[in-house]
C-alpha cells in the first residue's frame, strides 16, 4: 500500500496477498463506520498499521512474540500513529480484557500445515515458523481457535476476516458459518486463488 516496513527475522515479511485482506479490512470499516478493530497475530503490524492510517479506527494489534511487538512498534511509531495502533502481548485473546469488545477482528494466522514444510519455497523460509506453521492436518487450527471465540469479543453485528492459504476458503467458511457469521464473502488473489474471506456476526 505504499508504505515501506521494518521487518526482521521475527516477522513474515508482508506479501501482496495480505494487501488483500487490509483492503477489504479499510472497505468495511469505512462504510460502516467502525471505530475499534483487532489484528490477531499482528506480526510487523503491517495491517493494523494500515488500518489506523486509513480509517477512523483504534487498532490493537496481538501477538505472543515480544520481537514481533516491538517490531509493530517500530513500524506504528515511524507512521506516526500513536494511540492508533496500540500492540499487546497476547496468545489470540488470552490479554483481550474482560468486556473488552471490537467491530471488527483481523488476522493472518499461521495456515501452512506442517507436512508442507519440506515443499516450501526458498523465500518463505525467512519468515519465522511460529507465523507459518498450523500443527493440525489441513491448517485450519488457528481459524477455529480465533473464530469460536470471535463472538464473545465482537459487537452485535462485527465482522472477522482472515486471509487464507490454498485449498482452505470451504474448511473456513464452514468454520465461520457454525460460529453463527453470515453474508460472507471469498476475495479472489490475482492468481484465481480463494485469498482471503470476510463474514459478519449475526444479530440475535
Amino acid at each position: 500500500m505504499g508504505e515501506k516496513f521494518i521487518v526482521n527475522p521475527s516477522v513474515l515479511i508482508p506479501r501482496d496477498e495480505t494487501e488483500i485482506l487490509t483492503r477489504k479490512a479499510i472497505e468495511i470499516i469505512n462504510e460502516n463506520d467502525l471505530k475499534t478493530a483487532l489484528d490477531v497475530g499482528t506480526g510487523s503490524g503491517c495491517i493494523a498499521c494500515m488500518i489506523a492510517k486509513y480509517t477512523n479506527c483504534q487498532v490493537i494489534g496481538l501477538d505472543i512474540s515480544l520481537d514481533a511487538l516491538n517490531t509493530a512498534l517500530d513500524n506504528a511509531s515511524r507512521l506516526n500513529l500513536y494511540n492508533k495502533a496500540i500492540f499487546r502481548k497476547s496468545d489470540i485473546f488470552s490479554n483481550v480484557k474482560p468486556g473488552e469488545k471490537f467491530d471488527i477482528i483481523v488476522s493472518n494466522p499461521p495456515y501452512i500445515p506442517l507436512k508442507e514444510k519440506a515443499e516450501l519455497q526458498n523465500e518463505v523460509k525467512f519468515d519465522p515458523e511460529l507465523a507459518l506453521f498450523a500443527e493440525d492436518e489441513y491448517g485450519v487450527n488457528f481459524y477455529k481457535r480465533i473464530t469460536s471465540n470471535a463472538p464473545d469479543i465482537l459487537n452485535a453485528s462485527g465482522y472477522l476476516l482472515f486471509e487464507l492459504g490454498i485449498d482452505q476458503s470451504e474448511k473456513v467458511l464452514s468454520i465461520m458459518k457454525q460460529a453463527g457469521f453470515t453474508d460472507i464473502e471469498v476475495i479472489k488473489d490475482l492468481a484465481g486463488i480463494d485469498r482471503v474471506i470476510a463474514g459478519r456476526l449475526c444479530s440475535k
